[in-house]
């Protein structure tokens, strides 16, 4: 047999479906998505290696994971994340064309992971949804703050790579709470859904779907969550198809035109029988190993699906079945404990304390410990305990931090895990005058200079065309160029800053979203950012280029005491035109340093014999520059 590829890194699903398949005598191979994760080790998966982040290398990801195919000639490709399932429709075609993938096409992946979209067809086949409730800004919640009826919910819109959130499900109580979280991060409201709450137990019908035709059917009910106001599963229970729910899910994946498995969360709550959908999950959810220990093994089943075997279904399951994913009940009962809002929802901690003891002892089963296979659960157990002895020393220490730290935290929440580091160790750093933000007198053999952004859409692109501009009205040939820290190839620019960049006599009409790339990073001599976010996210992500990263707001001196030239995506065109006059006021600047780099200006247009290329570095390292 061939051998099969997963692509994750969470252990309770991707062990369940190497486990599974292995002990059919399928060699299976994993692939994580983020290098901060551990490697997943078990006996039923032969190798684990690491892929690019697509977040941050979309093209590097990509190309290295079609040569992993090739080499191993791998002919069945599983996405177990959701990250996973974005890659693979962005790469639909390719990967096709190598080998099996399961899931369906690119048009039919976004209507699971958009939850806009999800929503819009569940509301065209009458499945009930909860209602939404749109609040774009902190000034629609004031007007609307008296109308809504809490607690309410907040989910991000979207799931993979084009995802902004940091969690999956935020509860708010009271109007004070998300009145703080658009504080925190004034687009709250435009990366999130915010819909009422629902009451109740959260229902998964898991579906294998073949050609509109729903092949098998299993349930599952959540018995605990992490967190304990809805989030994911740390205890599950499994139950005979309810036939409504059944009908619901069917009628829901068949409408979006979904083939392979799926799993429809529903919020059920039976005293007034009353249901609203969640979310579909496009791919393996984290109870898999349920309904593999209940008697439905979709892993292999898909498999012969897609080998054009007959299945092997067995007429029904297991219910009354329960099992636990241990590390989740451990930090459930651990945020009980030090959690005043947890405390709240639970209500009796001692009940909570003497329900986890109980949920610890057969005929509860694990759903990733085996004995046979031990070293994916004591790795993971581990982690949490970890995990929980870092959140305790936080509460003990963080009480004597100073709230300006603590607020530079909070803003930081919108990164990811080693740009966070990178943003606060940078702010530390500044505030104990340990950083001297100042640009060099001038540069030598500068020959190509990056302007960079979060999208490159509106900033960056803007900066490259007015320094461009600058650079041949004085007479130099420079490599001048944009991109974005999360652009997406497939954006044009802002319809804003192409409006107002004509208006500074700038064509961005032609211009297309270009992902930032390694060959990038190292092809500039000089690189400038936006903001202190896109710096620290570039820092984390090439800190060997940390000599030539600058802020461009450096040069302009009426910006020395503000490092940020803010993102006006989420504003208005009046917020787009202030930002490109900011950025025009620092182009003067820039352009001066470079005709004071030495005696030769850089690659003068017409002039004969070779350009100075003294490396960037050693000027650096002679002028005023971060230490």
């Amino acid at each position: 047999m061939k051998p099969v590829l997963i692509l994750g890194e969470e252990p309770r699903i991707v062990v369940n479906i190497a486990r599974s398949l292995h002990r059919r005598g399928v060699p299976v191979d994993v692939a994580g998505l983020s290098t901060e994760t551990s490697p997943v080790r078990s006996h039923a998966i032969r190798r684990f290696t690491t892929l690019p982040d697509p977040k941050r290398e979309p093209a590097l990801s990509r190309e290295v994971l079609l040569d992993q195919i090739e080499s191993h000639h791998y002919d069945h490709l599983i996405p177990a994340s959701d990250t996973a399932l974005a890659l693979v429709a962005d790469h639909y075609a390719p990967l096709s064309e190598l080998l099996h993938v399961a899931c369906p096409p690119p048009p039919v992946v976004q209507r699971v992971l958009n939850k806009s979209q999800t929503l819009q067809y569940a509301q065209d086949c009458e499945v009930p949804i909860p209602k939404a409730m749109p609040i774009a800004s902190r000034t629609d919640l004031e007007h609307r703050g008296g109308s809504l009826a809490f607690p309410v919910i907040a989910k991000p819109c979207g799931k993979g790579q084009g995802a902004t959130g940091t969690f999956k499900v935020r509860r708010f109580d009271r109007i004070e709470q998300l009145a703080q979280a658009f504080t925190e991060d004034p687009s709250f409201g435009m990366q999130n859904l915010i819909q009422e709450y629902c009451p109740g137990e959260g229902v998964g019908i898991e579906v294998l779907m073949h050609r509109g035709r729903p092949l098998v059917l299993f349930q599952h009910r959540r018995l605990k969550e992490l967190p304990s106001t809805g989030g994911v599963s740390v205890l599950a229970v499994a139950e005979p198809v309810n036939p409504h729910l059944g009908d619901y899910a069917v009628r829901l994946l068949r409408a979006m035109e979904w083939e392979g498995v799926a799993m429809v969360e529903f919020r059920a709550d039976r005293a007034n029988r009353q249901v609203a959908l969640m979310e579909v999950n496009g791919r393996y959810w984290g109870s898999l190993g349920l309904s593999i220990m209940a008697g439905v093994d979709f892993p292999w089943y898909e498999w012969q699906l897609a080998h054009g075997q007959s299945l092997d279904i067995q007429g029904h399951y297991r219910s009354g079945l329960s099992a636990r994913w241990t590390s989740g009940a451990i930090q459930r009962l651990s945020t009980c404990l030090h959690s005043k809002e947890e405390r709240s929802t639970v209500r009796n901690v001692a009940r909570e304390i003497m329900g986890f003891a109980h949920d610890c002892v057969p005929p509860t089963r694990d759903l990733l410990w085996s004995v046979r296979d031990p070293r994916p659960g004591l790795h993971e157990m581990i982690s949490a305990l970890r995990g929980i002895a870092r959140e305790t020393l936080k509460r003990t220490f963080m009480p004597l931090v100073p709230a300006s730290v603590l607020s530079l935290r909070r803003r930081s929440r919108v990164l990811g895990t080693r740009a966070r580091r990178m943003y606060l160790w940078m702010a530390v750093r500044r505030a104990l005058k340990l950083t001297r933000d100042r640009l060099p007198s001038g540069w030598h053999g500068i020959r190509s200079v990056l302007f960079v952004c979060h999208g490159n859409i509106l900033r960056s692109p803007m900066a490259a065309a007015l320094f461009k501009h600058a650079v041949d009205a004085a007479g130099y040939s420079m490599d001048v160029f944009s991109a974005g820290l999360h652009a997406n190839p497939f954006n044009t620019a802002d319809a804003r800053g192409v409006a107002v960049a004509a208006e500074f006599g700038i064509a961005l009409s032609s211009h297309r979203a270009d992902p930032l790339t390694r060959e990038m990073v190292q092809r500039a001599d000089l690189i400038f950012v936006m903001d202190q976010f896109n710096e620290a996210e570039l820092l984390a992500r090439y800190p060997h280029a940390a000599r030539k990263v600058f802020c461009l707001s450096l040069c302009d001196p009426a910006m020395s005491a503000c490092l940020d030239i803010h993102d006006p995506y989420r504003g208005t065109i009046e917020d787009v035109r202030d930002c490109y006059h900011t950025i025009k006021g620092c182009i003067p600047g820039l352009l001066a340093r470079l005709k004071d780099g030495g005696d030769t200006p850089p690659r003068l247009a017409g002039s004969s014999g070779p350009p100075n290329v003294q490396p960037v570095a050693d000027a650096m390292r002679a002028g005023n520059v971060r230490s």
